[in-house]
């Protein structure tokens, strides 16, 4: 099938590309999805044993719907090619973030060290361990509990 020369094909010429599938099951297109095709042709009949040279490599009415569904699913699953935070990854986000706990329990206007803080998965909010130097130093304005989650608010302007 060569099917990287869709890849080749639209870098050298500049234009979508698409896949004439004459194969059997819904492999190939689910490939030619991965690696960049942008329009999809297969042959359909109502029974492979007609004669003639395309019944035997056509999708029965089923099998065309599943390929079309696949395609639409690899679509997705593909993306814009933009790397973020997919919405189906927030929880799983909030699940494993790391935020600063206290490490010991401290009274008000102690100042902190670096090794006042752990780094935990809380599941919450939180202050997140990438801010850690903006409260290392800083004086707490309360009392705070050991393992308590980490707040801006707890420090001195």
């Amino acid at each position: 099938m060569n099917l990287a020369s869709l890849r080749t094909l639209r870098a050298e010429l500049g234009v979508p590309v698409g896949l004439s599938d004459h194969t059997e099951g819904t492999l190939a297109a689910s490939v030619a999805a991965g690696v960049g095709m942008a329009i999809f042709e297969k042959h359909i009949t109502l029974d492979r044993s007609l004669i003639g040279p395309d019944h035997r490599a056509s999708a029965d009415p089923t099998e065309f719907a599943a390929t079309c569904a696949l395609l639409r699913r690899a679509e997705a699953m593909l993306g814009n090619g933009q790397k973020g935070l997919a919405e189906s990854e927030r929880d799983t986000q909030r699940a494993t973030r790391r935020v600063l706990v206290y490490a010991r329990t401290m009274g008000a206007g102690v100042v902190t060290s670096e090794s006042d803080f752990n780094a935990r998965r809380t599941g919450g909010e939180g202050l997140g361990v990438e801010l850690a130097d903006s409260v290392v130093g800083r004086s707490l304005r309360h009392a705070v509990a050991a393992e308590a989650t980490v707040r801006l608010a707890d420090f001195d302007a």
